[in-house]
């Protein structure tokens, strides 16, 4: 077990299920798409469970942000490019996540969740649209 600290300096204890999710979360970091798609399917169902479980999704927030397709230059080592069906499965988990409180909600923001989500409303893919439309109703 260990803790957990957030940028606004909340802190949460590290426990079974956070090992778990550590482990899916390595999973982000691969090339093979199926893989990366897998992952963020299993942390999107783990976000949609308890509280305690949707916390256990903290320390990969900033995966799941950055396979949104807006890479930060920090984050390029990490992630090259996403495909689409991850990003929208990854916006998926992100909104279970926002949907679990006003304090990750705000997590999310001030991990700049909201730009690269907005940049996924584009016209040329209703699937995406819909499931991004969603994701900003749970804020």
């Amino acid at each position: 077990m260990g803790v957990v600290r957030a940028a606004n300096g909340a802190s949460t204890q590290l426990t079974g299920h956070h090992n778990m999710t550590i482990c899916i979360a390595t999973l982000l970091q691969f090339m093979f798409v199926t893989q990366v798609l897998e992952a963020a399917w299993c942390l999107t169902n783990i976000a949609a469970r308890t509280p305690e479980q949707t916390k256990s999704l903290l320390p990969t927030l900033p995966l799941l942000i950055a396979h949104l397709g807006d890479v930060s230059k920090r984050k390029r080592h990490i992630i090259k490019k996403s495909s689409l069906s991850v990003s929208e499965q990854c916006a998926w988990a992100l909104g279970n996540v926002t949907g679990e409180s006003d304090e990750l909600r705000d997590l999310l923001i001030s991990q700049g969740a909201l730009i690269p989500l907005a940049k996924m409303m584009r016209p040329d893919n209703s699937s995406t649209v819909r499931t991004v439309a969603w994701v900003l109703s749970n804020w």
